[in-house]
């Protein structure tokens, strides 16, 4: 899922079959508080600072329980997917341990915002709270046509991403 840039989240242990899975924002066991449509964008998150480490398959290796992309979840209110931009508020949960994050984002399902290989686009970051800007930057769309902006910066709350492209 990392490798290949798709939405996902992971959570580890070893509590056996009373290890449960935890949702994005709530952190519940069986609600999605997330609208997950097919005809709707929404992030692919790797890399997160805050991951823990699984390991490579040896029990010697990596961290005994864990999460990836726990603290991390995004808004479906308030997307923007047209072709000249693409925009959402993606955030950090309070309960998180630690103040801001950098992650990886690629935009997935996207409906008319378009990143054709080798297109270069340009993107900021901004704390929706304190109307900080927190990053500003150039991605190129690689290979496949993905386009991921590397290590952006998140804190505590919602920070909103706009992608546009370059001419």
């Amino acid at each position: 899922m990392q490798e290949t840039k798709r939405p996902h989240l992971f959570v580890w242990g070893q509590e056996g079959h009373g290890q449960r899975a935890k949702m994005p924002k709530n952190g519940s066991e069986r609600v999605m508080p997330i609208d997950i449509r097919i005809d709707q964008s929404l992030p692919a998150f790797t890399k997160c600072s805050l991951d823990g480490n699984p390991g490579n398959g040896d029990p010697k290796d990596g961290d005994k329980e864990g999460l990836v992309n726990y603290w991390l979840y995004w808004e479906t209110k308030d997307i923007v997917d047209e072709a000249a931009a693409w925009e959402m508020t993606v955030g950090l949960l309070d309960k998180a341990p630690k103040d801001g994050c950098t992650v990886d984002l690629t935009p997935r399902r996207l409906q008319k915002f378009r990143t054709p290989k080798g297109a270069k686009f340009a993107y900021t970051v901004t704390d929706v709270k304190g109307g900080k800007e927190l990053s500003r930057g150039e991605s190129v769309a690689d290979e496949n046509g993905l386009l991921t902006l590397v290590q952006i910066p998140l804190v505590k709350g919602e920070n909103r991403v706009r992608i546009t492209p370059m001419k």
